[in-house]
């Protein structure tokens, strides 16, 4: 941090968006702490740390059907923070935010990020894009690849089915609510590449699964996929 920033954090602190504490963040220390970051104790392919693990560290549920990508990883648990910064950036317009959940992507991604060649966003339906007037994901995406210095590819992959909310459906409904809900329009420029898929939300990994698919259908060399929260579903 410059000096110049440290004396304007000084001057003018923000507002802690959990406990409004003023802080030199968004998010102040002690509602950082509480954050339940996923470090450890992970399926190495999907990241999920609520199913059965096999010896080699690969639950049961990719073990029995394994998934389009080849890794996924999310930051840290949906739990209460996660759920305001969320509902914050969707349905408050509070885009400021963005910045800093890409800063923490970025930085404790490790390496999702490697032998990737484009980073792309899951796409959200243009209706649902009017409604928030923004496309929170696609401006996550953007950032987290200028941070990392890797491209940004958000209008390749489009969503060509009308699907439900995948909120309250079961596994199976989620699976068949995304299925053959995603294109891309130009398989060329995609190719032989790695591409890294960036959600905000992981629950059953259905969506991030299809995407994938249609990636992987499409050409690319693999497909990871990084999310800022996962649910235990």
């Amino acid at each position: 941090m410059s000096i110049f920033t440290t004396l304007l954090n000084c001057l003018f602190p923000f507002q802690c968006i959990f406990c409004t504490e003023l802080s030199s963040e968004f998010i102040c220390n002690g509602c950082f702490s509480k954050w339940h970051f996923i470090s450890s104790n992970y399926c190495l392919k999907c990241g999920s740390t609520y199913s059965c693990l096999s010896a080699a560290k690969i639950c049961f549920n990719c073990l029995s059907c394994a998934p389009f990508f080849d890794i996924a990883r999310s930051m840290a648990f949906y739990n209460d923070l996660g759920v305001i910064i969320l509902h914050k950036c969707k349905f408050y317009d509070q885009i400021y935010l963005i910045p800093y959940c890409a800063k923490m992507l970025a930085e404790r991604g490790g390496d999702i990020f490697n032998d990737m060649d484009l980073i792309m966003p899951v796409p959200s339906r243009r209706s649902r894009i009017i409604k928030r007037r923004c496309n929170q994901v696609s401006l996550l995406a953007k950032e987290v690849a200028r941070r990392v210095s890797i491209p940004f590819d958000g209008l390749n992959m489009i969503r060509v089915k009308k699907t439900a909310l995948q909120r309250g459906l079961s596994v199976n409904e989620r699976l068949n609510n995304v299925r053959g809900a995603f294109t891309v329009r130009f398989p060329e420029k995609i190719s032989g590449k790695g591409i890294l898929i960036i959600d905000d939300l992981m629950t059953t990994g259905a969506t991030l699964n299809e995407c994938s698919k249609s990636l992987v259908k499409a050409g690319a060399k693999s497909v990871n996929c990084l999310t800022l929260f996962r649910t235990v579903y």
